[in-house]
């Protein structure tokens, strides 16, 4: 089971909140480092899982084969547009290259 990084960031909260709440005027040290220690951790936990997310690409649609009245094979599209490899840029089928990044793709 995988905890969140919110879920830790809520428990240093907590643990800061209640033991400032508790001790009003004393210095206890210890409880402040785990609650700092946790909030810290939940931050950086969500930094890294955002840097993790997949990144799902759509994947142009082979043109379909279709034959005219002499026999002979003519290929058409249902999708006009599709994304660069390397930047996700919305680019004409037609197209050689992105015009964003600039690399080929065809």
């Amino acid at each position: 089971m995988r905890i969140s990084g919110i879920a830790y960031i809520i428990l240093g909260s907590f643990i800061a909140g209640t033991s400032f709440y508790i001790f009003k005027g004393k210095q206890l040290l210890m409880f402040y480092i785990i609650s700092g220690a946790l909030i810290s951790f939940g931050i950086l936990k969500l930094m890294i899982d955002k840097v993790r997310e997949p990144k799902y690409e759509k994947m142009p649609r082979q043109p379909r084969q279709t034959f005219n009245q002499r026999g002979q094979p003519t290929y058409t599209s249902n999708q006009q547009y599709r994304y660069c490899h390397s930047c996700s840029a919305l680019i004409n089928y037609n197209q050689n290259f992105c015009h964003k990044c600039g690399v080929r793709v065809r």
